[in-house]
Formats: structure tokens, sequence, C-alpha cells
């Protein structure tokens, strides 16, 4: 009588974790994604991007490196951390930093979607003028370096 009372014990008790873990983790994501940037991590990613002197260069330093040579020979590379992901809100979501071909370093609070979101406003854009203009257009704000 003993065992079958735990037997059924385990058997609910695993059932109703398999139940209820779905719905706990959906809820810890909820909660902890929607980063908009973050200081600290804008601050750690000027420190990979300051000294990478071309795109090519950077490959590998970081698993969100993207850059984009555009026809007329200027070009951009940068990290940005999707605002989407678990944790965000904690770990930096929604933070980019970038350098171009005119060595300037700048940094973007905001909203930034999936994991390769920095890239996106890089496609369809035909100069270093045009992709800051995106940037800011999707209501990306501009971080002042101190």
């Amino acid at each position: 009588m003993w065992m079958r009372r735990r037997t059924l014990w385990v058997i609910v008790s695993a059932v109703g974790l398999a139940v209820v873990l779905p719905f706990a983790f959906f809820a810890v994501y909820v909660a902890t994604t929607g980063g908009t940037g973050s200081a600290r991590e804008a601050t750690r990613l000027r420190a990979i991007i300051e000294p990478i002197p071309d795109p090519e260069s950077g490959s590998g330093c970081d698993p969100k490196y993207v850059f984009e040579r555009f026809e007329n020979g200027e070009w951009v590379l940068g990290i940005g951390r999707d605002s989407h992901a678990l944790l965000s809100k904690y770990r930096g979501g929604g933070t980019v930093v970038v350098k171009d071909s005119h060595g300037q370093i700048r940094g973007f609070f905001g909203h930034i979607c999936g994991s390769g979101g920095l890239k996106t406003y890089m496609y369809r854009v035909r100069s270093l003028d045009e992709f800051y203009q995106g940037l800011t257009e999707r209501v990306l704000t501009e971080r002042q370096w101190p």
C-alpha cells in the first residue's frame, strides 16, 4: 500500500512538473526580456570594438559581431545585444556599439530584435550616413561617452 502511494505521488508530481515548468519558463522569459540598453554593456563592447582596425579583423571577437562594407568604400562594424533574449533586461539587451571607417565609435540604446538585429540595420543602405540615419529613425538613442 505504501509503495503504491509513493509511486502514485511520483507520477502525479512528474505530470504536474511537466505541465507547470513550460508556463514557469515562459513567465520568466517574459519578465526578463525587453532590454533597452546598458551603459555597462556599452563600455564592455567598446573595449572589444575599439582595437579592431578593419571589419575582417574582428571576425570571431563576439558571436554577435557583424560588419558591412558599402560600395562607396565606407564600412561599419559592431556588436548588438538582442532585446528579446532571456534575461536581456539584466545582460545589456538593446545595446549597440559600432565603429566606422572614419574611426568613430558610437553607442546606441533601444530595441534590437533578434540575434542578428544589428545586421538588419545594415541591409539596404549604401553609406554610413544612411546607416546612422536608419539607426536613429528606428527608436535608438545615441549614448554619449564620458
